[in-house]
């Protein structure tokens, strides 16, 4: 059985250029709004990784893919979630890392400029998931090991 991924984003081709890039080696779903990745989230067994765009709608306020990161967190803490967004200018690393405990925030123009890199990132998700399922990784240490 393939892992497990899901692509939330409101433009279908951006769903569909990730979806197209993964889905050989990756079982992917796709959701274009809150309300899909929510019901998908809550219907399935555990996704190994989310990849979630933050603004999921035409909106420049838009953010509910932060209350997907959220969510995600709440319902499987062992899945590793990815946020992408055109409007990265104004995200702070750090806080995605830490508040919504994301994996890592990447801009849009990853998936123009470098697809390597987004799919490497999507691998280390799977790996950590598992390693977090697997009960390897021991919450309490400086994140050395």
């Amino acid at each position: 059985m393939k892992d497990r991924v899901l692509v939330i984003d409101d433009l279908a081709l951006w769903r569909n250029i990730i979806k197209e890039a993964l889905e050989e080696n990756y079982e992917v779903d796709t959701a274009a709004s809150l309300k899909e990745a929510l019901d998908l989230l809550l219907a399935a067994d555990p996704y190994q990784v989310v990849i979630t765009d933050i603004g999921l709608s035409e909106n420049e306020t838009n953010t509910d893919g932060i209350d997907i990161l959220k969510a995600v967190h709440r319902h499987s803490p062992t899945t590793q979630t990815i946020a992408v967004s055109g409007r990265s200018a104004v995200a702070n690393q750090q806080k995605f890392q830490e508040e919504y405990h994301a994996l890592v925030f990447l801009d849009r123009e990853v998936l123009f400029n470098d697809m390597d890199e987004f799919i490497a990132w999507v691998a280390k998700g799977v790996a950590l998931s598992k390693e977090v399922d697997y009960g390897r990784i021991n919450w309490f240490s400086d994140g050395e090991g």
